[in-house]
């Protein structure tokens, strides 16, 4: 675009044109740090959500022919469950959550809050097959049967997880899933102290 950029509206308005997904949060998230919280707050996660959904979207149909509306994502460690708005918003089919039952309870709040009515599902609900978006625990990821995802996904998580829990995550992964993205510190390069 060669539209001059002359405030934080006008840069929230160009991304979100570029890559027709929202990157300002629902009006669910009160008291972040965000970028111009008096029209609808943009957090770091929204944008870093939105871009990793824009990726997925983008790769999975130049290398697998598959469109948003037939994917099948999981995401291991969804934070507060953005991503996984971002990815309805962009009409991806399914998505499931996995992670630790006190953080799925903040996902379901917010996701029950921002997505149509029955289009998610909690754990120990009734799923039909018909509601999009599936909050489970992290630890029915293991069972989930093979070929389930076209993709697992995981955003700023893997590094702070056990290694023998993220191994078994890998190996389940290879079972489960045909790619998996990964927007991690993998390189987890040595933070030195200030002199």
């Amino acid at each position: 675009d060669t539209c001059p950029i002359e405030s934080a509206s006008d840069l929230r308005d160009a991304i979100e044109r570029k890559i027709a997904l929202p990157i300002t949060l629902p009006p669910v998230a009160e008291g972040m740090f965000v970028l111009e919280p008096e029209r609808g707050p943009i957090h770091l996660r929204s944008i870093m959500a939105a871009y990793a959904i824009q990726q997925i979207a983008g790769l999975m149909h130049r290398i697998e022919g598959i469109e948003p509306s037939d994917l099948r994502i999981a995401e291991i460690g969804a934070g507060i469950g953005y991503t996984a708005y971002a990815a309805r918003k962009r009409g991806v089919a399914r998505y499931t959550l996995f992670d630790i039952p006190e953080v799925n309870v903040a996902q379901g709040y917010f996701l029950l809050k921002t997505l149509p009515d029955n289009d998610a599902v909690l754990c120990g609900e009734a799923d039909d097959g018909r509601a999009a978006v599936r909050v489970l625990p992290a630890s029915g990821f293991q069972s989930v049967p093979a070929g389930s995802f076209d993709v697992t996904i995981n955003i700023d998580s893997m590094p702070e997880i056990a290694p023998a829990t993220v191994a078994g995550y890998l190996a389940a992964i290879a079972r489960q899933s045909g790619y998996f993205f990964s927007s991690n510190q993998e390189a987890r390069v040595v933070q030195t102290e200030q002199q």
